[in-house]
């Protein structure tokens, strides 16, 4: 990620296309691990409503330093993916009447894709093509339990201690063939057509991304140190280095 903007901020020709697309690894995993931190957050609707709001403020900074170091107006941020990501997910695990408001967090993401419609507006890094990928994540993680409790039951094997064996090797596994198959079609259609608007800018570069897959086969799905300080940390330092990049190319420049 941190690569990624600094590309985007000092380099050009091929190092900023070789430096963005190792930073465009970040995405898959943000959605991986912020999938998974729905199996495991206590009030999942909470998750979803503080990266929704860390979105907008992150939104905040990117068009201030934007506006005042910068040529160009910047909005747009993963915060808001994710968080529109996992309430869509949320509501969809429901599996009641409620459910079906799972198409709001999904329509906005999608007509966040339509900038020349909806820009500055309505706002959402990477659109229908992040939250396809969440979803896609999503599904696979539902999918696998059910799978096995039908493998367990075909071979007459407790699927308790099946789930609890395969449940992290299959979901790992899973996730990274869906990660190459969502990347494959809208590669296709970046083929057919790059400048369909449901495709990222410069997908030539994001469609790199699919090597992040790579990683999720040694999750462990332990969680990590866990400390007050550090978990607010990682909140503040999206904001703050795209803040800190943006003011020193400034500087640069003057």
């Amino acid at each position: 990620m941190t690569l990624d903007h600094i590309g985007m901020f000092f380099l050009s020709g091929n190092s900023l296309i070789i430096v963005r697309s190792i930073g465009r690894l970040a995405l898959p995993l943000f959605i991986f691990l912020s999938v998974d931190g729905i199996y495991h957050s206590k009030n999942p609707y909470k998750y979803s409503l503080t990266l929704i709001i860390l979105g907008f403020i992150m939104d905040i900074v990117l068009y201030t330093i934007s506006k005042l170091f910068l040529n160009q107006i910047m909005i747009g941020n993963v915060f808001t993916l994710l968080g529109l990501g996992s309430l869509c997910a949320t509501l969809i695990r429901r599996k009641d009447y409620y459910s079906l408001l799972a198409v709001f967090p999904f329509a906005y993401a999608t007509m966040a894709s339509f900038e020349n419609i909806f820009s500055p507006y309505i706002n959402c890094e990477y659109g229908f093509y992040g939250i396809t990928m969440y979803l896609a994540i999503f599904l696979i993680y539902e999918l696998v339990p059910y799978t096995l409790k039908q493998l367990a039951h075909k071979n007459n094997v407790n699927e308790d201690l099946l789930i609890e064996i395969y449940q992290r090797r299959y979901r790992n596994y899973y996730s990274l063939m869906i990660l190459i198959l969502h990347g494959a079609i809208f590669y296709l259609l970046y083929r057919i057509n790059y400048t369909l608007p449901l495709i990222p800018f410069s997908y030539n570069i994001q469609s790199w991304c699919c090597l992040a897959g790579i990683f999720f086969i040694f999750f462990n799905g332990k969680k990590g140190y866990e400390h007050k300080f550090t978990k607010y940390a990682f909140y503040v330092y999206y904001p703050l280095h795209v803040a800190i990049l943006g003011i020193i190319a400034y500087l640069i420049s003057i």
